[in-house]
């Protein structure tokens, strides 16, 4: 039914929206035409985010083929390209405030004003802070946040801008390298290996450092390759998996890292105040699996047997490649800590799955400041999203896999996706809430007896919602178990007591 539509010229038509153009990109990759894709990547004329979108259409198209002889070769094309650039930039930090615009200023401090006092009234209400709290005292925390938020928001907005040197270089570069990235991902998904078959496909992938260098950041890509392990679910969908491996890895974070002040404010939590809620530790673990992936939505058949049923529904690029945002429904950690083994082919899995402790979530290779967010790496309010300086005005999730970027061990949205579950009850102190097992903390925190916060749940990540400071690894966010919406998932793992997790 496509024959009558110039899909292809519209695809190299340069007068046309590029809008268009990437929708035919899409267009060709469905219908399985795969030359005019290949000349798209590489052209350098082309506009920069087509030929993301031409590298990740060539991945969705190898991921539908029934042609193992083409799937490899747009596998290894891909490959090429992903390895052959390599991004190694330099971007100066410190840019001055005084070239902003005062009329500007004001309006983000009125705009700011008015959602700090709406968040207050909601805390009270909640009873997360005192009714007896008067109007001066809320007058106080109002400001004090408008103050910190209003000059965090400025210090983004100026490294959002894209103008500091090497912001140039990095956009005319990252997309390409994501979009090979994202390629290469779709095109290996359609020939995993079950988990607990034996070894995981190897998967090469995008992922970047920064490193600060005096009043610079210096950002690098890499490509590393992981193992993947699929688990097909009983509605069709299936979950990629990936390793992370046994050692010593720090969590937490230093305590000049930005962000960490917020613990400190009354507004946020009882009782934080000189307590360090990011200790900056090491813990060791064992080999664990982990889902790629956030899962937004899961919900379980009648019963909470082994044998339940179970589904998710995510914000991501559906299996049929159409681009476009599914609805997102947040879930409590009730129901995420339903333990659900799922039968893959007959065969069930070593290990138990469930929500990860937070020591398995906020390992920290790399830094992980707010200016991260700009590399590429996460998208939260008035921050930018990856790909040649676009601003995300989107104010939801991006799809699954948009970025094409993972971190070390191959998990990727880990940053201003989603919040996402921990098993862990929340403690003010990590170490005095210690229980040295590798169990989570189920006790309550007793110096904050009779709060309503000794039933909160720890909750990693930031989310499309949050500010830059909560997307970082070390940062420890809480709520209800009961909570719901819109901006909470969960990343479910599978942790073996014997440490056999792939055997066969």
């Amino acid at each position: 039914m496509w024959r009558g539509w110039p899909t292809t010229s519209k695809l190299a038509a340069g007068s046309k929206p590029e809008e268009e153009r990437q929708d035919a990109a899409l267009v060709l990759a469905l219908i399985g035409v795969e030359e005019p894709l290949r000349q798209c990547l590489a052209d350098a004329a082309a506009p920069v985010a087509l030929r993301r979108r031409a590298a990740e259409s060539l991945g969705l198209l190898a991921k539908r083929s029934g042609d193992r002889d083409q799937r490899d070769r747009i596998e290894n094309e891909l490959e090429g390209w992903l390895c052959s650039e390599v991004l190694d930039v330099r971007i100066e930090v410190e840019l001055d405030p005084a070239t902003l615009d005062p009329a500007k200023i004001q309006g983000l401090v009125e705009q700011t004003q008015r959602q700090v006092a709406e968040g207050l009234q909601q805390m009270v209400q909640a009873g997360q802070l005192p009714p007896e709290m008067d109007q001066d005292q809320l007058q106080a925390i109002v400001q004090e946040n408008v103050n910190r938020i209003v000059v965090e928001q400025l210090q983004q907005q100026l490294w959002a801008d894209g103008q500091a040197p090497g912001w140039k270089e990095h956009d005319a570069l990252l997309p390409q390298l994501q979009g090979a990235s994202r390629g290469l991902q779709l095109a290996a998904s359609a020939d995993l290996p079950l988990l607990g078959s034996g070894p995981g496909r190897r998967v090469p992938m995008l992922t970047l450092t920064a490193q600060e260098e005096d009043t610079a950041l210096r950002i690098r890509s890499e490509v590393v390759k992981r193992e993947v392990w699929k688990l097909p679910l009983p509605s069709g969908e299936q979950l990629e998996l990936v390793v992370v491996e046994g050692g010593t890895y720090g969590i937490g974070s230093p305590g000049e890292e930005v962000g960490r002040a917020v613990y400190s404010e009354q507004s946020f939590r009882q009782k934080c105040e000189g307590v360090d809620v990011e200790v900056l530790r090491k813990v060791r673990l064992a080999s664990y699996a982990m889902v790629r992936h956030p899962i937004s939505r899961w919900t379980a058949s009648a019963g909470t047997s082994a044998n339940s049923g179970c589904r998710r529904s995510m914000a991501g690029w559906p299996p049929d490649g159409r681009s476009g945002q599914k609805r997102i429904q947040g879930w409590g950690h009730k129901r995420c800590s339903w333990r659900c083994q799922a039968r893959a082919s007959g065969r069930r899995p070593a290990g138990r799955w469930r929500l990860p402790l937070l020591k398995r979530w906020s390992l920290r290779p790399f830094t992980s400041a707010p200016r991260w967010i700009r590399a590429g790496l996460a998208t939260t309010p008035a921050t930018p999203a990856a790909g040649a300086g676009a601003v995300n005005t989107r104010k939801r999730p991006v799809r699954i896999g948009f970025f094409g970027l993972v971190n070390r061990w191959g998990l990727a949205e880990m940053h201003g996706q989603q919040l996402e579950w921990c098993a862990d009850r929340w403690h003010r102190d990590p170490l005095a809430g210690s229980n040295g097992d590798g169990s989570p903390l189920e006790e309550p925190d007793p110096e904050i007896e009779g709060n309503q916060e000794q039933a909160f749940r720890l909750l990693c990540g930031g989310s499309w919602l949050d500010f830059p400071h909560g997307a970082r690894a070390a940062f420890r966010f809480s709520f209800r178990p009961d909570d719901v919406n819109a901006s909470v998932g969960g990343r479910p793992g599978c942790f073996s007591p014997s440490g056999s997790l792939l055997g066969s």
